[in-house]
């Protein structure tokens, strides 16, 4: 039982940690895509 919960909660904290990478990604490449409209005009 212990060890079931503790790997559940690995999971949970492998999931937002990877959540948080990908929104971190996406953020960066809006950041450039706006840098560059910007540039554009």
């Amino acid at each position: 039982m212990v060890n079931e919960s503790t790997d559940s909660q690995k999971d949970v904290s492998l999931d937002s940690l990877y959540i948080m990478a990908e929104l971190e990604l996406v953020l960066s490449t809006n950041k450039t895509h706006i840098v560059a409209e910007n540039e554009g005009k």
